[in-house]
Parts: structure tokens; sequence; C-alpha cells
């Protein structure tokens, strides 16, 4: 068990970096069970995406990799297949609602996690909060 937490349970992940789109970052949770996301780099872009919560496979799924790019597709995100360098597989922790405290026990350390598959994109609001009530 992760930092003694029961509440925590793992999303499995798969994801595809892929060559550079011509389209913007996006990230799409309005479905459940469907998100869809781009995030562009610099020298590539990430599209996924799945979330399995209680799945420890950690093997790459080729009908998940339909589903993401079927997905980026008919939603109109892009109008042509991307085209994949890798696809990825990892386990995120998940909770029901976002741990976000100082731990109890251990007051120098901070627990910033539970995002499951929004991570990347709320889990920055978080840390801009975290550094406001921090005084040094």
């Amino acid at each position: 068990m992760v930092c003694n937490d029961g509440d925590l349970q793992p999303m499995r992940g798969q994801i595809l970096r892929c060559k550079k789109m011509d389209i913007p970052s996006f990230a799409d949770a309005t479905k459940q069970g469907a998100l869809s996301y781009v995030i562009n780099r610099t020298e590539d872009c990430i599209i996924g995406g799945t979330d399995y919560v209680n799945d420890y496979n950690l093997s790459v799924e080729e009908s998940d990799t339909e589903i993401i790019v079927n997905r980026l597709l008919a939603n109109g995100f892009s109008q042509r297949k991307p085209e994949i360098i890798e696809e990825v597989v990892g386990l995120r922790p998940k909770r029901a609602s976002v741990r976000f405290e100082f731990d109890p026990q251990h007051p120098n350390i901070f627990h910033n996690y539970g995002h499951g598959g929004a991570g990347f994109t709320v889990a920055w609001g978080c840390a801009i909060e975290l550094a406001k009530e921090i005084t040094l």
C-alpha cells in the first residue's frame, strides 16, 4: 500500500507517443470512460488515453491503440491517423478525491496525488496552490 492510503487504486493508462501533429493540445473528459487528449511536446506528441481502474495489465493492447486512434478521428480532432512512434502503458494513482495535504505523521511530506488520468492537466494547479500555502 502506497503512503498507507487504502483509498488509492491503480488506474491503467495506455498512451501513444506520436510524431508531432498539426493540431492544438486538448483534453476531453466529457464522456464517461472515453478520455481523449493530445499533448504537444517539442519533438513529438502524446495521444491518449485509457482509464481502467484496478487493472494491473502492463501489456500494450492493440484494441486500446485502435480505441485511442478512432476517438481522435471520430470526434473530429484530427483528419488523419497519427504516426505512432511508441505505445506505452503505466499505472496512475487514482482516488475518489485527490489527496492534497501535509502528512499528519511526517510534516515535511506533502501528498498531491490521486488525479488518475487527469494528473498531467490538474496536478499543475494543485502544485500552484501548494506554492501559495508554503512559507519558506
